[in-house]
C-alpha cells in the first residue's frame, strides 16, 4: 500500500492519541466514604462500573479508530493490486511487452513491414492475457521508452497505445532496456516476469549484450521470449540515396546550377540497377540509370537550372525497394534573383579617335558595359 501523501500522514498521525489520553485522565479514583443512608445506591453503582468503564473504553476506541481513518483519508492510500493487500502474491503475472522500434524493422517483406508483423503478434499475445497480469509496454530503441508501466491487462486500451507506436532512426539497445526495467532504479517486481520481445533480430541491438556482462541482468527465473518478425528469406537487399551536400554554388535563377547524390548497394553478393531521378517542388528535373556491384558506391550529376528566385524543395529519389526509409534525400535550395550590373572605367585620351575628343570637348571618356 502507498500513500500520495505521506507527510500529511506522519504530521497527522499523533491526532489519534487525543482520546486514549482523554481516557487516561478521567479515570482518577474518588475518595470512599460510607455513608448508612447511601449504602443501597453505593450498592447499585459497584454493580454497574464494570458495564461503565467497558463503555468508556469503548467510546475511546471509536474516536481514536475515527481519526485514524479521516487522516487515512485524507493521506490517499493506493493499493495496486487488491490480491496482494494481506501479503499475497496474487494470481496475476508480470508480463512486459517489448517491441523493437529500430529503423530496420522498416523493412517490407510480402507488402508489410516488420513492425507492422511485431504489432501484429504483440496483439495476438495481449488477446491471451489474463485480467489480473499486470503489463509494461516499452518501445526498445537506443533510449528505451515505458509507453505504460504496469497496468492492469485491459486490451482496447492496451492494443490503442501498440497501435501508436512508430519506429525511430536509431538502433535498438537491448541491454540498456533491460537495465531500465530490471536494475536497481525499476519498481520492484511480486512474481517472476515474462518478457516478449518482438524483433526482426538483427545484430546491432544485442551489441551491448554481447559485450557487456549480462549475468543478473534479468531476475533469476524469469521467462524471455524472442519472437522473430523479420524476413525468412535471409539477407534483405538494399539500395539506399546517400544524398550530397550541395556545392558552394550561389543559386541564381536563369543560370545552371551542378547537383549531386550517391547511391549506394549495401548487397554482398547481388548487383542492382538503380534509377535516380531529381525532383523539384515536386516536378521531375532529370533521371539517371545506374547499374552498382555488390558494395559499391556511385555518383548521379545533374543540372538545374532555376527559372525564378525563391526557396524550392528539392529531392533526390531512387527506384523503390523493401527498404523504403533510405529511398529519398531531401534538400532545400534558395534561388536569388539575377543583378543587373553596369561597370564602367576610364579611358584615355590616347584611345579615342580625335573625333570623340572634339565632338566630347574632354580629354576623358567613359566607356560603359551593362552585364
Amino acid at each position: 500500500m502507498e500513500l500520495v501523501h505521506l507527510s500529511l500522514f506522519a504530521w497527522c498521525i499523533p491526532l489519534v492519541a487525543i482520546p486514549i489520553v482523554l481516557h487516561l485522565l478521567t479515570l482518577h479514583r474518588l475518595k470512599t466514604v460510607d455513608l448508612s443512608t447511601f449504602r443501597f445506591l453505593f450498592d447499585t453503582y459497584v454493580q454497574q462500573r464494570r458495564k461503565m468503564k467497558f463503555m468508556d473504553a469503548l467510546i475511546a476506541l471509536l474516536r481514536t479508530l475515527f481519526l485514524l481513518f479521516l487522516i487515512l483519508a485524507c493521506a490517499r492510500p493506493m493499493i495496486r493490486h487488491w490480491n496482494t493487500l494481506f501479503g499475497g502474491t496474487g494470481g496475476g503475472r508480470e508480463v512486459f511487452l517489448l517491441v523493437d522500434g529500430s529503423a530496420s524493422m522498416n523493412a517490407v517483406t510480402d507488402g508489410v513491414s516488420a513492425f507492422d508483423r511485431a504489432k501484429t503478434a504483440a496483439s495476438a499475445v495481449i488477446d491471451k492475457l489474463g485480467s489480473d497480469d499486470r503489463v509494461t509496454l516499452v518501445r526498445v530503441v537506443s533510449k528505451p521508452e515505458e509507453i505504460v508501466s504496469k497496468v492492469t491487462a485491459d486490451a482496447d486500451s492496451l492494443k490503442e497505445k501498440l497501435g501508436g507506436l512508430k519506429t525511430s532512426p536509431s538502433r535498438a539497445n537491448l541491454f540498456a532496456t533491460f537495465t531500465q526495467l530490471f536494475g536497481d532504479g525499476g519498481a520492484p517486481l511480486t512474481t517472476k516476469p515474462w518478457v516478449y520481445f518482438f524483433t526482426d533480430s538483427q545484430a546491432s541491438g544485442w551489441r551491448e549484450l554481447r559485450d557487456q556482462p549480462a549475468e543478473g541482468l534479468m531476475p533469476e527465473g524469469s521467462k524471455l521470449f524472442v519472437i522473430d518478425v523479420g524476413s525468412s528469406a535471409g539477407e534483405i537487399p538494399n539500395r539506399a540515396v546517400v544524398g550530397e551536400v550541395p556545392e558552394s554554388h550561389r543559386a541564381i535563377a536563369g543560370l545552371p546550377l551542378p547537383l549531386r547524390t550517391r547511391v549506394v548497394n549495401f548487397s554482398k553478393d547481388q548487383p542492382e540497377d538503380v534509377t535516380v531521378s531529381l525532383l523539384i517542388d515536386d516536378k521531375e528535373i532529370g533521371r539517371k540509370s545506374l547499374t552498382l556491384k555488390p558494395g559499391e558506391t556511385a555518383n548521379a550529376p545533374f543540372l538545374f537550372v532555376p527559372s525564378e528566385p525563391g526557396t524550392f524543395k528539392g529531392r533526390f529519389e531512387i527506384s523503390a525497394d523493401r527498404f523504403p526509409n533510405d529511398d529519398a534525400f531531401l534538400f532545400t535550395l534558395a534561388v536569388e534573383p539575377q543583378v543587373r550590373v553596369v561597370i564602367g572605367r576610364r579611358i584615355g585620351r590616347s584611345e579615342v579617335g580625335h573625333k570623340d575628343v572634339e565632338h566630347s570637348g574632354e580629354g576623358r571618356h567613359c566607356e560603359v558595359t551593362d552585364h
